[in-house]
């Protein structure tokens, strides 16, 4: 009984261990500069050493608030022009 209850929390332990290993390691830690410079090309302001766009604080503060769904919607070329709320993801609204 006492083995069982080991070997199960174990098992469990390493289950959880290889879950978070996995979900950590595919993440992408940084871009070099060429790929930031790549996805950034219509930038065309001041750059940090790095590559990345020098962006005012202005800006950054009016857009701290902004979710995921209002950034697509907004890349997308989507208004919510009929005051219905952000769209949610896998639903698709046609601007009219």
């Amino acid at each position: 009984m006492k083995i069982t209850k080991l070997c199960f929390s174990l098992c469990l332990t390493l289950l959880a261990g290889i879950f978070l290993y996995s979900s950590v390691s595919a993440q992408p830690t940084s871009l070099t500069k060429d790929e930031m410079l790549y996805y950034t090309s219509l930038w065309k302001g001041e750059r940090f050493p790095d590559g990345r766009p020098k962006v005012s604080d202005d800006i950054i503060q009016t857009k701290k608030y902004v979710s995921v769904t209002e950034a697509w919607q907004i890349l997308n070329g989507l208004r919510d022009t009929e005051g219905q709320g952000p769209v949610s993801f896998g639903e698709f609204r046609r601007s009219t």
